[in-house]
């Protein structure tokens, strides 16, 4: 069984790889692409499948932490999302 300090350090890399597609995203623009289109693209093929593994990682992690624990209320926030 996953320690809490565990689940919690996984769920913080999940949201660290988001924050370094956004911080990609405000560098320098490739030549003959818009910023919207730059973060758009950038966001669909990086942020989506991390994304889509960081749902499924909320799902398994619902069924084994307590619903009224801090992490628990922390599942529960983050699959709402």
């Amino acid at each position: 069984m996953q320690k809490a300090e565990g689940r919690a350090k996984q769920a913080l890399e999940f949201i660290g790889r988001l924050y370094q597609v956004e911080a990609i995203a405000r560098g320098p623009l490739p030549a003959v692409q818009t910023r919207v289109g730059h973060t758009y693209s950038l966001r669909q093929q990086h942020s989506v499948p991390v994304l889509a593994a960081f749902k499924t990682w909320l799902d398994e992690q619902a069924g084994r932490v307590l619903p009224k624990s801090l992490l628990g209320e922390a599942v529960a926030y983050a699959r709402n999302q």
